[in-house]
């Protein structure tokens, strides 16, 4: 009866997670202070008839919660005590959606650097704050509206990728270089999955993204730009993965690997280099 669509650490003892209850439509945020070992229930009547999507730290103290939209809003959830208390955003602070049917997504397709955040729409919008969840403007990116899947990711405050797509195999992406305000179109692949994206801080417009051809499932290709997808090219394939890719730095990276017959996760275990500086290590994982 219950889903966990996003979990957020802050250390090694600390952490947080979303737990939706899938028939009655309530989400609630819990707490972990000594790795797990239990858990504290952080919120009470917040998130009342939604559907919980991420939670992203800002700092220790500071973080933010959003939900699915209720009444036409995303319902938008700011603590700035560790979850102790929580202060909703006024739906004045929120662009509404556009179809009763816009949602958000669980987990990780959202983005943030310093106080700004960024987070897509299942109709292919992208919101954005640049003060830590207050405040939001909202950019339409793909005008052939319909629901659409969708991701977001910057490798810096400005610099920025987006893909929607009308079907698993039908992706279309753009980017930005303004922070979010205006997208072009590019064309990067076709046939390929939903893929998953990760910026590479200190790597300057480097991305890293994770996908597969057609209904290939059983081989994920690892591609890499070091030049915001100019350039792009695979430095890796992988059996049975689920593709949801991070990358800490150049050197530290995670890989999903799939639940048959038992999960598995797989680490990068080389470092990337600049196709700028005209070589590159491939990635042994």
């Amino acid at each position: 009866n219950f889903y966990l669509p996003d979990v957020e650490a802050q250390s090694k003892d600390v952490c947080y997670y979303f737990l939706d209850n899938i028939y009655s439509a309530n989400s609630d945020i819990w707490k972990t202070t000594d790795g797990g070992t239990t858990w504290a229930k952080k919120t009470t009547s917040e998130f009342s008839g939604t559907y919980g999507d991420f939670i992203h730290l800002f700092s220790n103290d500071t973080l933010i919660a959003v939900g699915d939209p209720v009444n036409g809003y995303f319902d938008i959830q700011l603590s700035n005590d560790g979850g102790q208390t929580w202060s909703q955003v006024p739906q004045s602070n929120i662009p509404p959606v556009l179809h009763p049917d816009e949602t958000g997504y669980g987990g990780k397709w959202f983005s943030a650097i310093g106080n700004t955040i960024w987070f897509p729409t299942t109709y292919a919008r992208c919101y954005k704050s640049i003060d830590r969840g207050h405040n939001w403007t909202v950019s339409n990116i793909d005008s052939a509206g319909g629901f659409q899947p969708s991701c977001v990711c910057f490798s810096d405050q400005q610099h920025g990728i987006f893909y929607g797509g009308s079907s698993l195999f039908n992706n279309h992406y753009y980017k930005t270089d303004d922070g979010g305000a205006t997208w072009t179109g590019i064309s990067i692949f076709s046939n390929t999955s939903i893929p998953s994206i990760s910026r590479i801080d200190g790597i300057y417009e480097g991305f890293i993204l994770a996908t597969s051809f057609n209904f290939s499932l059983g081989k994920t290709y690892i591609y890499y730009t070091d030049d915001f997808f100019n350039t792009i090219n695979v430095i890796d394939t992988v059996s049975y993965s689920n593709k949801r890719i991070f990358f800490k730095d150049a050197g530290t990276g995670w890989l999903g690997g799939i639940n048959m017959p038992d999960s598995s996760i797989l680490k990068f275990t080389n470092v990337l280099t600049s196709i700028r500086d005209k070589h590159m290590v491939q990635g042994d994982w």
